[in-house]
């Protein structure tokens, strides 16, 4: 038995939210390390006689920031790509709906396809459709 949806698409909702939080999980595991890294070369506990210098303390922030800010713009790609990937099911999922419409009520499909085109376009189109071949473009003058 098919499992009943809370509302429309809420399991490609819930696969953007879990994609996102294994994107943020690998994010801040990656921080974590970046940050253990910083503080063994800043403040180490094993060598109580060595003391990080101000060149050294500075290098060792700027790899944690470089760390920090490349994690993150990694965590951002794959949120931005799991939000693509969602737009384009969601998309697909109202074309399959709407083809489902049509196909259980053909006319809808003319009711829709008109109300969403230019509704004088359609006309003048359909006004110069002849299934005999060209209409004469000034109906006043009649060719012999």
């Amino acid at each position: 038995m098919d499992a009943v949806e809370a509302f429309p698409g809420v399991i490609l909702w819930e696969e953007f939210d879990k994609t996102c939080k294994q994107a943020e999980a690998v994010r801040d595991r990656a921080v974590q390390d970046a940050t253990r890294e910083r503080d063994q070369v800043i403040n180490p506990v094993a060598v109580a006689a060595w003391t990080a210098s101000d060149r050294v303390q500075r290098a060792a922030n700027a790899r944690y920031e470089a760390k920090v800010a490349a994690s993150q713009t990694k965590c951002d790609k794959e949120c931005e790509n799991a939000q693509a990937e969602l737009t384009r099911a969601r998309q697909s999922e109202k074309i399959r709906s709407r083809c489902a419409v049509f196909r259980q009520f053909p006319s809808f499909h003319t009711v829709w396809t008109l109300s969403s085109h230019s509704l004088q376009a359609t006309l003048r189109s359909a006004a110069s459709f002849s299934p005999m071949g060209n209409i004469n473009p000034n109906p006043t003058k009649i060719k012999s």
